[in-house]
């Protein structure tokens, strides 16, 4: 008969569900357990990041396609609102979170016009300030009358 030193999944102190880290059947066991801080540390489960879609143009087309149904009726770019419409039978909380997708739609589109004007208004100043720089440099021709 076998003694309690001789190693084997069947032989090991505690069973084989109940080994020590790093050991595996056959590995004799030391039968103390490892202090705290040199316990292997367990690998993290990583967090699926839940991606938002970049633009609120995008995210207002996803919740339409969520609640309202990808094949809703659309007039133009907008959902149909009717009576008996699927939006008519949202609820009074996703109706606000729609308008706050819709209102976020717009204030987008006005950040982008504005982002534009600047541009623009830039590339102007830009142009304004070399035709000065360069009306400055020229020497003065005289007067002709």
């Amino acid at each position: 008969m076998e003694d309690e030193t001789t190693t084997g999944p069947a032989n090991v102190p505690g069973g084989v569900m109940n080994m020590e880290p790093g050991t595996f059947p056959g590995k004799e066991v030391s039968g103390t357990p490892l202090p705290a801080d040199e316990q292997p540390k367990k690998p993290r489960a990583k967090r699926q990041a839940k991606e938002e879609p970049a633009d609120a143009a995008t995210r207002l087309r996803a919740f339409e396609d969520k609640h309202l149904g990808a094949d809703c009726v659309r007039i133009g770019d907008q959902v149909e609102r009717g009576s008996g419409s699927p939006y008519s039978r949202l609820t009074p909380a996703r109706h606000r979170e729609y308008e706050a997708l819709e209102r976020l739609v717009a204030s987008e589109k006005n950040l982008a016009d504005a982002h534009s004007a600047l541009i623009a208004a830039d590339a102007e100043h830009d142009a304004a300030m070399e035709a000065a720089a360069a009306a400055e440099a020229e020497p003065d021709a005289p007067a002709s009358d």
